[in-house]
């Protein structure tokens, strides 16, 4: 194997691992905290400790034009800001599995908006690699999400993941137009940050919002979690990722984290292991191999 194809391997498990294990954290953050404001707080932390790291390590902050502040800004309402907030209401109405399988669906948003805004011309292999990790997690979720009644908090959740999903294809656009534009990974996501912060802050007065306490340790070591290891190191090596094999295949992570959701789940809540299970794992493994191993082309 060659070097930079295993490098590539490593960062795409980390932040498929990261980003798995949130989906765990993001429930110990809701119960007495509004949602809105558990984001506010979590991205003044990571925004404050990723500018200070900046400037210890005499990155330069201060240069960017315009246009460049243009495109973080935009990182910062998807990604940082309006993505997180439809997550933390959506998991007050679904299960974590149902969350899981509806935020797959980014995958082939970014597909449709990496040829609309990018131009890529996909292969059938990509999205057949797609389908299959797809079907896999409906395998993995089918006992909760054929077992729930359909309501409607449970259908307004489905729509909140949904929309979600479609705000992360659009942050995965911006974020490949940066790398384009060869910005510094550590500023371009410290900046992103920074305006995510601001918007979120906006959000919370428009909302109106409490500053409530929560004193359970749960809600504090997710918090940590959540500041320092899934926004701050998954976001850098997401952004890494994105300027190494593209925008199109770094979406699978959404198929992947969903079966680390499982793992964790069987560990940390008793989750019964199951044929069902299995099978599941099976195919979102070799819908993966098939998606990250197939090639995409940009028609330019």
């Amino acid at each position: 194997m060659k070097l930079d194809y295993i490098l590539n391997i490593l960062i795409y498990s980390f932040v498929v691992l990261i980003w798995g294990g949130s989906f765990l954290a993001i429930e110990y953050q809701l119960g007495i905290v509004p949602e809105s404001t558990s984001i506010f707080f979590r991205y003044v932390a990571a925004s404050t400790i990723l500018f200070f790291i900046c400037i210890i390590a005499k990155k330069s902050m201060f240069n960017f034009p315009i246009k460049y502040h243009f495109l973080f800004f935009m990182v910062g309402l998807f990604f940082f800001s309006l993505n997180y907030l439809l997550i933390y209401k959506a998991q007050n109405y679904l299960t974590s599995g149902t969350t899981a399988v509806a935020f797959a669906m980014c995958l082939f948003f970014s597909q449709i908006n990496s040829k609309i805004f990018l131009g890529f011309k996909l292969k059938i292999k990509t999205t057949i690699g797609g389908i299959i990790g797809i079907f896999g997690i409906f395998l993995l979720f089918s006992s909760s999400i054929f077992s729930e009644k359909s309501e409607y908090n449970e259908l307004f959740g489905v729509s909140l993941i949904l929309a979600a999903s479609y705000i992360v294809s659009l942050a995965t656009i911006v974020t490949a137009k940066i790398n384009l534009n060869k910005i510094p990974i550590l500023q371009a996501n410290s900046w992103a940050m920074i305006y995510g912060t601001i918007i979120n802050f906006i959000l919370l007065l428009i909302t109106g919002s409490k500053i409530a306490f929560d004193p359970r340790i749960s809600y504090w070591i997710s918090f940590c979690y959540l500041v320092i290891i899934s926004s701050i190191i998954g976001f850098i090596l997401y952004f890494l990722l994105v300027k190494r094999i593209g925008p199109e295949k770094s979406s699978y992570f959404a198929i992947m984290s969903p079966m680390v959701a499982v793992i964790i789940s069987v560990f940390a809540e008793n989750l019964q292991i199951t044929i069902t299970l299995i099978t599941g794992v099976f195919f979102v493994l070799i819908g993966n191999f098939i998606a990250v191993k197939s090639k995409f082309n940009s028609k330019k």
